[in-house]
């Protein structure tokens, strides 16, 4: 696998014009490389991954792209957030994009991108809930870093009921069940 890194204009004036690295940027590669070994991510179908500083708004902590047609993964994380937070949220947030990595490129979860990108706003957001509800409930379940009380919190927000909690919490689901539990509320 290649590894890139990469900052966006105002992080490397901010950051990495300086003689030494910050350390928080080194923290954090180290970081994605051990998760991406925890969760058993396949080299060979991530030819290429990118870990993108940005300074900045982006839309949330981290954002994960895969761009299947090139092979290439890239992961954009807020400089501000792993520069403020303590280990424990940075190592939880770079776990759980990681985790959507590992169920996109596994074959059993059946990943659609032509469907996701043709979902309504609204039940886009229903179906992401439900999909990282299933992965911090995963990563909690093998120790490994994850946002789980977020996730407890979108489980009350959103009204998801107890069935289709305990058919995801802790499970290996598909994609199309994804879809299929997002349609009930």
């Amino acid at each position: 696998m290649k590894f890139i890194i990469n900052y966006s204009d105002t992080s490397f004036r901010r950051y990495m014009s300086r003689r030494s690295v910050n350390p928080f940027i080194t923290k954090t590669e180290k970081i994605v490389l051990k998760a991406m070994k925890d969760l058993r991510i396949n080299p060979k179908k991530v030819p290429v991954f990118i870990l993108t500083f940005r300074h900045g708004k982006i839309d949330g902590d981290a954002n994960l792209t895969r761009y299947p047609e090139h092979r290439i993964v890239e992961l954009t994380v807020n400089l501000h957030f792993i520069r403020y937070s303590d280990n424990k949220a940075v190592r939880n947030i770079i776990y759980h994009e990681l985790g959507h990595l590992r169920d996109m490129i596994d074959p059993r979860f059946n990943y659609r991108p032509a469907k996701v990108d043709n979902m309504s706003a609204h039940f886009f957001k229903k179906f992401v809930t439900l999909w990282n509800i299933s992965i911090d409930s995963r990563l909690n379940k093998k120790r490994l870093p994850s946002a789980i009380w977020g996730r407890k919190e979108d489980i009350v927000y959103f009204g998801i009921s107890d069935k289709i909690v305990k058919k995801i919490w802790g499970k290996r689901i598909t994609y199309n069940n994804l879809v299929k539990y997002a349609k009930t509320f």
